[in-house]
């Protein structure tokens, strides 16, 4: 996919993407989870209710929010997003990427990610 230029006017929020690395010790019954900064990527999140969730993303998966992003930024499932620029949504900085809808269509070229609000990692 291409990078959407008039897509560009509607991201409002920056958003810096921390990718998770489980970290096993030998011995040790825990796992450590820690995150790495992979980049700063331009979005814009709304608010989704519990029916546009269930229609568009099916109700196995969580979510209460979805974020919009050029098609090229490389967002994962399971990235962790935290908010460093731009208004936000209800107050909510801190969100898990938990499902992505790309959309390649002649009139428009982004990516939809699911995402679910969170307050783990509140220190990064």
């Amino acid at each position: 996919m291409t990078v959407n230029p008039g897509l560009n006017a509607l991201l409002d929020q920056t958003l810096t993407v921390y990718r998770p690395t489980e970290t096993v010790v030998r011995g040790y019954t825990s796992i450590s989870l820690s995150s790495t900064a992979v980049g700063s990527v331009s979005s814009h999140v709304q608010p989704l209710t519990p029916l546009e969730v269930q229609q568009e993303w099916g109700m196995e998966v969580q979510g209460d929010y979805q974020g919009f992003f050029n098609s090229t930024v490389d967002v994962r499932v399971g990235d962790y997003l935290k908010q460093t620029k731009g208004p936000s949504p209800t107050g909510e900085k801190r969100w898990w990427v938990r499902g992505l809808l790309p959309s390649d269509t002649r009139w428009a070229q982004h990516t939809c990610a699911l995402l679910e609000r969170t307050s783990e990692f509140s220190t990064l």
